[in-house]
């Protein structure tokens, strides 16, 4: 009887990872690595114990803790910030992310299992250096804290939880004030930045990342390679909902924890006119980041620099066409970011650059040749079905490549197995194999599809919770999700109305479909069809499987467009 009221127990989870602690061994070597584990071993043992808790597991890096009591948990984890922060040193950089939530848990033999855990898991890793993270579950047993302060940052869709997660923020009080003030001149923005947590480039990810190990890879030696001093660009390329950006906002965890400071920007299609559009957020984040010292030489040096700030005066389309403007505020920009990158690494990211305008396309170049010693990393995102043979990016790509500047990496659909890691990590259990090849004959390995079909069957009742386990009802066909034809009627859009009318056709046929087939249902004249073919060829909407046959390039496009069919 007591065994089974233990297990009901409602317990806190307290875990702490430090961060970089894989690159500080590499860089330092395993006995300075040795060190910092112990010390933080040590720390962690020794407060941990003052506050009431138990250690469950402590191996290296790592620290898993349990506690009766919330209010104690979350003091232990101040605390421990405040002994890291005070005892960090190069030499012993104790920057550490702790994340806690509170639930029943069933203990096991190595330790505990329960969703509580694996929240605390997941939170601690989105925590960043010095910072810790707690779900309002936590703050709700605990209540208000003499001393400690709670920061809203936001409710977001985690792994596993069916329901949207409020996560927050615990600081010590005195902390809370001191960060709104402005920062002093040793505060260089890496140590200051916070990052939100959702779907878009700039902000943390909610979901952990599956399938990308090579990928991740070749990004987390880039990001070593630049600390180092040597600055890269790369790009990662691939279809809409493939996993760029995804694959992006985890090169933010690996640069977050290196020490960068990260600065985003987005090409918007609406935007495409206003000239440096992509640069204006980079800008902002690069000038308020450095030091004040820093800030009155790059005034003094590139006064007009401040027309690219929000507040100050912003150029209309065509002011700063002239190419003595254009040359001298592609300087100051380059300028700006070297300077900047000897107070701290600098990662620039920027999503969708096939809708980038000429001019920052110039900058990006420039910045490219200019940074190569410097710890600047560039790292950009586009789709390359929407780059065609005259399209700027397509000649700024060219460019770079001659100059052997050009690192890419194509992010491909997930495979089948990679698909039901996915699922797997979206639903928090394994799935069938019978499931698994339903929806991978659906979204073909496209991520973004594989969540939205997922998301579809469980609003539509199709797969729902039973006894804590998903379950399935039979499901003979799918409807199109609405987020996966919005991506698809955006990339239709852009096509002259009679190619979109000719796919329609093309729908009825199935996934593949003949040339003389096509010609017969529509009564087109051959060459109409060789054009609308061709600009479907050109978006990446089909593509030729053999000589006069065709296949969609997903079958969900096909799905959408016989759907929209009277």
């Amino acid at each position: 009887m007591q065994e089974s009221v233990a297990q009901s127990e409602v317990r806190t989870f307290l875990i702490a990872d430090v961060r970089g602690y894989t690159h500080f061994t590499l860089e330092r070597g395993d006995e300075a690595a040795a060190r910092l584990a112990t010390r933080f071993a040590e720390l962690s043992e020794e407060i941990i114990a003052a506050f009431g808790g138990v250690g469950v597991q402590l191996r290296g890096d790592e620290a898993l803790t349990v506690f009766i009591s919330s209010r104690q948990a979350l003091r232990a984890a101040v605390e421990l910030q405040r002994r890291f922060a005070e005892e960090t040193s190069d030499s012993l950089p104790l920057k550490v992310g702790i994340g806690l939530d509170a639930g029943e848990a069933i203990p096991v033999s190595d330790g505990y299992r329960g969703a509580a855990l694996n929240l605390a898991a997941r939170l601690c890793s989105l925590a960043g250096a010095g910072e810790v993270l707690a779900s309002d579950t936590v703050a709700g047993i605990a209540g208000k804290l003499d001393g400690l302060a709670y920061a809203d940052r936001g409710r977001v869709q985690l792994k596993g939880f069916t329901d949207l997660v409020h996560v927050l923020l615990v600081v010590h009080e005195s902390t809370q004030d001191a960060s709104t003030q402005e920062a002093t001149p040793e505060d260089v923005g890496p140590r200051r930045q916070q990052f939100s947590i959702g779907g878009f480039l700039g902000a943390l990810p909610a979901q952990p990342l599956v399938g990308r190990d090579d990928e991740m890879n070749r990004i987390r030696r880039t990001i070593d390679s630049t600390a180092r001093g040597e600055g890269h660009l790369l790009f990662l390329v691939g279809e809409p909902g493939v996993g760029k950006t995804r694959l992006a906002q985890e090169a933010t965890l690996e640069l977050r924890n290196q020490g960068f400071l990260i600065t985003t920007g987005s090409s918007v299609e609406s935007r495409q006119s206003v000239p440096y559009y992509p640069f204006l957020d980079v800008l902002t984040t690069v000038y308020g980041a450095v030091s004040s010292q820093r800030r009155s030489q790059i005034e003094h040096r590139w006064p007009l620099i401040r027309r690219l700030l929000p507040d100050a005066w912003m150029p209309t389309s065509g002011e700063w066409d002239g190419p003595e403007e254009q040359e001298y505020l592609l300087r100051a920009v380059v300028g700006v970011v070297k300077a900047a990158a000897e107070e701290a690494p600098i990662a620039i990211l920027l999503d969708d650059l096939h809708w980038a305008d000429e001019v920052s396309l110039d900058l990006l170049a420039r910045l490219a040749r200019q940074t190569r010693g410097d710890r600047v990393l560039l790292l950009g995102t586009y789709r390359d079905a929407d780059v065609q043979r005259q399209h700027p990016l397509e000649r700024t790509l060219r460019d770079l490549h001659r100059a052997g500047l050009l690192e890419r990496i194509a992010v491909h659909r997930l495979g089948q197995e990679g698909t039901r890691a996915l699922m797997a990590s979206s639903l928090d259990e394994d799935v069938s194999e019978e499931f698994v090849g339903f929806v991978y004959s659906r979204t073909e390995g496209n991520p973004f599809f594989t969540h939205e079909v997922l998301h579809a069957l469980i609003e539509r009742g199709d797969l729902y919770q039973q006894n804590g386990h998903w379950a399935q009802r039979e499901i003979d066909d799918l409807v199109v999700p609405e987020g996966v034809r919005s991506v698809i009627d955006e990339r239709l859009s852009r096509l002259q109305q009679s190619t979109q009318e000719l796919l329609g056709e093309a729908s009825v046929l199935g996934q593949a479909f003949r040339f003389d087939e096509l010609q017969a249902i529509g009564g087109h004249a051959e060459e109409d069809l060789e054009r609308a073919l061709e600009e479907a060829l050109d978006s990446g909407i089909i593509r030729e499987t053999t000589r006069d046959q065709y296949g969609f390039n997903h079958s969900l496009t096909q799905s959408a467009l016989y759907g929209a069919l009277s």
